[in-house]
């Protein structure tokens, strides 16, 4: 058994307490706005921010891997403001630099959750 987020390529990210892996690797895209899109690294973090934000209306962009982040470019380019809610790590560091750099609408949104490791860490704290 595991909880499964579909992705751009009709494949699934996979999670359970003892596997992390996928069907297809690529990125997930929940399209809600054109405005605003906020950006996390993996699906369960993005579930995270559903629960604290249960009426949110912004579209959701999970990279589902660092190394997916230019094709998540290609996404991020269609929305005018980025809200960035990235992993406290070098990875999640490297992340939003490239992307801040590239994208002058992009907000590092990390500071709410500035102790934890991600955003799903800090709401199993709260």
């Amino acid at each position: 058994y595991a909880i499964g987020f579909e992705n751009q390529s009709g494949g699934f990210e996979l999670r359970n307490n003892f596997y992390k892996g996928c069907t297809s690797k690529d990125i997930s895209m929940v399209k809600k706005s054109n405005e605003k899109v906020c950006v996390f690294e993996g699906f369960i973090d993005a579930l995270s921010y559903v629960e604290l934000n249960p009426n949110f209306d912004d579209s959701l962009l999970v990279l589902n891997s660092v190394s997916l982040l230019n094709k998540g470019i290609l996404e991020l380019k269609k929305f005018n403001q980025i809200n960035l809610y990235l992993d406290n790590d070098s990875a999640g560091l490297k992340t939003k630099n490239e992307i801040t750099s590239i994208f002058s609408n992009a907000e590092d949104c990390s500071n709410i959750y500035k102790e934890f490791k991600d955003l799903n860490e800090f709401l199993g704290k709260k």
